[in-house]
């Protein structure tokens, strides 16, 4: 086992599960149950991320122009990004306001398990909100550590895939204009700077969210009439109108009972979805 705390670099090693104790640390009031994790698994050949420091210095500045508290942060969102699995809990002595935010950013990662005791302030926010991500939910500490260590001992699958970076769609040569226009203009999406090495091959990428939308350029262009990206809409109402009133053809479609959704094409023929964001949807399975 390796433990990384900071501002001790991480150091990953390809193929080793690690695990990032996401969780109250209030020094006065949490008790320190990160260190029951570790030595409960200390027979497992892993990584684990504590960001429990030896000595807190109660003289950082909250503020992103302190360096030091800055490097803590960020130290934090470093691991969680790139923990296989984020083990989270909440201690009912605390109110742990950091911990969930943890939980609010990492819940639809699907690499959540959450301990969350009767008793803690604001549990029925942590029961609605793992209820919602399928985020498995246990009531103490003794009953997250078997289910972590099960975890920790599958082997890693697929480098770690953790979700999409990109969808990349193919469009005509020089047609860059009509590109903005419809997933600007018509769909809200911000375009982003190509990078210097591929902006000389011509296309557009654009912001979706999280995720991005490449457009590039096919000599011999043929539109996806089925293939398509998914994009979620914080008004759906809105968008149809918004695009109708751009003399774009709107089509919804209700085949997913409960879920609102339309289709479009883009200027070349493209087929994009989109779906309305608080549409219910498959929660990650995470056994």
């Amino acid at each position: 086992m390796k433990i990384y705390k900071p501002p001790a670099p991480i150091e990953h090693t390809s193929g080793i599960s690690s695990v990032f104790l996401a969780g109250s640390i209030e020094m006065d009031k949490a008790a320190p149950w990160q260190s029951q994790v570790e030595a409960a698994l200390a027979d497992l050949d892993i990584i684990i991320m504590n960001p429990r420091r030896e000595a807190w210095d109660a003289s950082w500045r909250q503020s992103i122009d302190d360096d030091n508290f800055r490097g803590q942060v960020e130290w934090e969102l470093e691991g969680l990004e790139r923990a296989t699995w984020i083990a989270v809990h909440f201690d009912p002595a605390t109110k742990s306001p950091i911990t969930l935010l943890e939980l609010g950013l990492f819940a639809s990662s699907g690499r959540l398990i959450v301990s969350c005791p009767p008793g803690f302030w604001r549990r029925g926010n942590v029961e609605v909100v793992c209820a919602r991500y399928g985020v498995p939910l246990l009531d103490d500490l003794d009953a997250l550590i078997p289910a972590l260590r099960e975890r920790l001992g599958r082997p890693p699958t697929c480098g770690g895939v953790r979700g999409i970076d990109h969808v990349q769609l193919a469009m005509p040569a020089g047609a860059e204009a009509q590109a903005r226009a419809f997933y600007g203009q018509g769909l809200g999406l911000r375009e982003l700077p190509k990078p210097a090495g591929l902006a000389g091959r011509g296309g557009c990428w654009f912001a979706a969210g999280q995720a991005q939308i490449h457009l590039g350029v096919e000599a011999d262009f043929r539109p996806a009439r089925k293939a398509h990206p998914a994009l979620l809409a914080g008004d759906l109402e809105a968008a149809i109108a918004h695009l109708e009133g751009l003399g774009i053809e709107v089509r919804r479609d209700e085949a997913i009972a409960g879920v609102r959704r339309f289709f479009v094409d883009d200027p070349f023929g493209n087929r994009v979805e989109v779906i309305q964001d608080a549409a219910p949807r498959r929660p990650h399975t995470v056994s």
